[in-house]
């Protein structure tokens, strides 16, 4: 599977769980900058700005972080498709890994986003 098989919400739901990844922690690290810019060229993921932009125009409005995680898990559980989940999990996984360090915040998130598709833990 690539990206190129995700539908358009898909894609921007993977874009938003990116974004939300790297911030997880507080700051972004350059092994998670090579994650990214791997997805646009190995997984085809070229029109990932404009999907983070969509993501971000749909929590544009939120006043707090409980406003935003609702507004996440809203848009996650609109991937239903198994495959996708697996995907973009996997996807995560290997951004996460890319510094060769997974913090807590950013496990809590995958775990969180296991939860939400009641996919098996890692």
């Amino acid at each position: 599977m690539t990206v190129q098989d995700l539908t358009v919400q898909e894609r921007t739901v993977f874009a938003g769980c990116l974004l939300r990844l790297v911030q997880a922690e507080g700051s972004v690290q350059d092994g998670e900058i090579a994650g990214i810019n791997a997805l646009r060229d190995v997984f085809g993921f070229s029109d990932l700005d404009t999907h983070i932009d969509r993501y971000q125009e749909s929590v544009a409005d939120t006043a707090s972080d409980a406003e935003q995680d609702t507004v996440f898990d809203t848009l996650a559980s609109t991937v239903r498709r198994p495959e996708v989940q697996t995907f973009i999990l996997e996807r995560l996984d290997e951004v996460s890994r890319m510094d060769a360090y997974r913090d807590q915040s950013e496990e809590a998130f995958l775990s969180h986003l296991r939860s939400l598709w009641n996919r098996p833990s890692a």
